[in-house]
């Protein structure tokens, strides 16, 4: 596996990558240049590729010419700019995931779009195409929400409009329940994802035994020792429709 950038110098700039563990979907790593002119320290930050962080720090300047205002033209310079605080901000890395998610889902429709418009009824069209494409209403209204609070963000900084971003309703979808059952792959692919994200050993044998006894993770979260017979190598669940039975997968008994 390729190492990630980690730092590149033009004078008097040091530009560090700040987040390593995962690029953004074009790529790019966050990254963050520090500069020092009269005891005070000037920052920077940006989404890049490695081979375009040497143009960005000469295109920087001096200290001084870096406190020109930072350019937010569309709906992608928003967020970018904002996750890239959010990175740094302390918050708990579920939390961050899930802001990282919901900015990718907003990004893939809307992303090239001026961000004033956000302001204009914008925000407003993304929820209702994205219900029509079978979305939830509560990960369409995080979506929202993750706008609104990137707005903000913005707006606090002089980086956008001095306007409030309207207020949105998001309709309840019908949603889409998946039809094709996830394979043997599928199911080494998420675990693959999880145990590179999360330090949880407990997870992949939790999530092959959902896939393999087809059940719910609270009947699986409940299960006492009580319900599981080894020497038959079945299982008990209990759930809303009541008990059944569920003989065990080999790998489990052994």
């Amino acid at each position: 596996m390729a190492r990630s950038p980690v730092e590149v110098r033009v004078d008097p700039w040091i530009a560090r990558v700040v987040k390593s563990r995962e690029t953004n979907p074009d790529g790019r790593y966050y990254w963050k240049a520090r500069a020092y002119h009269g005891g005070k320290e000037t920052t920077r930050c940006r989404w890049l590729h490695r081979t375009e962080v040497r143009d960005w720090l000469i295109a920087l300047g001096t200290p001084e010419e870096a406190h020109a205002p930072i350019e937010v033209e569309t709906v992608r310079d928003l967020l970018e700019l904002w996750m890239g605080s959010v990175e740094t901000s302390g918050r708990a890395p579920r939390t961050i995931d899930s802001y990282r998610v919901a900015s990718r889902r907003v990004l893939a429709l809307i992303g090239p779009y001026p961000a004033p418009q956000l302001a204009q009824g914008l925000l407003e069209d993304y929820a209702e195409d994205r219900i029509g494409r079978g979305g939830a209403s509560s990960s369409t209204g995080l979506d929202a929400t993750v706008v609104r609070m990137a707005w903000a963000w913005a707006r606090r900084r002089g980086l956008i409009a001095a306007i409030d971003l309207p207020r949105i309703s998001v309709r309840e979808g019908r949603g889409v329940r998946p039809k094709r059952t996830p394979t043997a792959g599928d199911v080494a692919a998420v675990i693959a994802e999880i145990e590179r994200r999360y330090r949880a050993p407990w997870l992949a044998p939790a999530i092959r035994l959902l896939w393999a006894l087809g059940c719910r993770p609270g009947e699986l979260a409940g299960l006492p020792w009580s319900r599981v017979d080894m020497e038959q190598g079945r299982v008990t669940l209990i759930g809303k429709t009541g008990p059944r039975r569920i003989p065990l997968p080999p790998e489990a008994v052994a």
